[in-house]
């Protein structure tokens, strides 16, 4: 039996024929959206997302222009007109003990953790990844060779290489972030061995490889790209466990010093007036649980904008 195609019934409105032809237009947009396009708009549909990208925006432009609003020399100098003063109008999140003023601190802080934690990503971010994209795509004893190597990292507790390296070259904020960056590295390595594993065995590959293309022109312009998406979420997600470490460290007295204003050492400044002056620890703590809640939802975001099957 022959099959006629159905026709619009007479007298159908013109915006009924158009939705019939625009349906299945609208579908071919849609599946020739690219992945990228369609991990965006799975992102920007989460509220959480949304919430936690338009949070972490607003810190970094307020550290980007804090100092238009503070000047380095009021968040350094000593004023013993003003010490240990509340929370007013004209000091927003009260004074310290040596009288300086507690935003300024919190905003100047907050470019010195942000800084710290990036620094420390893109260390362990650049070492991972040179690591993992040749023992993953050289494979044999190289691969083998790296691992190894990898595996003696692991071994020791990140934190306590971390130490080790602190207490190798001294305290300062620039030494956590080489230190906290190294101790990331068998992580990264690790990760992005097993993208580069799974992705080399693809078609475009063995197509490029045919071609006559190198080596290195079949990782950097063939498998990074094509690998990046998980990359993206664990240096997302990483990214707040480097500014928590970089604080932690700074708490100990190990990283940024005096007087020099950085989210943990701030908190570790406020520790000895907890009970006389609340708002010393209270304003820096709250800066660093909220940049890292912010930046832990963009991350989840990620993750799930990027691999739909995960999510439960």
């Amino acid at each position: 039996m022959s099959r006629t195609r159905p026709q619009a019934a007479k007298g159908g409105s013109a915006a009924s024929v158009g939705a019939e032809v625009a349906g299945p237009a609208d579908d071919w947009l849609v599946v020739s959206r690219s992945p990228v396009r369609r991990a965006a708009a799975r992102f920007f549909r989460d509220p959480l997302a949304v919430t936690g990208l338009a949070i972490m925006a607003l810190i970094i432009l307020i550290t980007l222009i804090a100092p238009q609003l503070y000047s380095w020399d009021e968040i350094i100098n000593v004023s013993n007109a003003t010490k240990l003063l509340p929370p007013s109008a004209a000091h927003p999140f009260g004074t310290d003990n040596l009288g300086r003023d507690q935003l300024g601190r919190v905003l100047w802080g907050g470019r010195e953790s942000l800084r710290a934690g990036y620094l420390v990503v893109l260390i362990g971010l650049g070492g991972g990844t040179i690591l993992g994209l040749i023992s993953g795509f050289a494979g044999g004893w190289v691969d083998n060779l790296i691992q190894r190597f990898v595996d003696v990292l692991l071994a020791i507790p990140g934190i306590l290489l971390a130490l080790s390296v602190v207490g190798a070259l001294g305290p300062g904020l620039v030494q956590v972030m080489l230190a906290v960056g190294l101790a990331n590295i068998p992580d990264y390595t690790r990760l992005i061995r097993g993208s580069v594993l799974e992705a080399k065995e693809n078609e475009y590959v063995r197509a490029a490889r045919v071609l006559g293309a190198s080596n290195g022109r079949i990782m950097f312009r063939h498998i990074l790209p094509n690998v990046i998406g998980p990359i993206l979420v664990y240096a997302t997600l990483g990214l707040g466990i480097a500014i928590m470490i970089t604080a932690g460290l700074s708490y100990l007295g190990l990283g940024a010093q005096p007087p020099s204003p950085e989210w943990g050492a701030m908190l570790n400044l406020g520790r000895e007036f907890m009970r006389h002056a609340w708002w010393m620890p209270v304003f820096p703590g709250l800066a660093i649980v909220i940049a890292v809640l912010s930046i832990n939802l963009v991350g989840d975001g990620l993750q799930d904008a990027i691999n739909p099957k995960l999510r439960k």
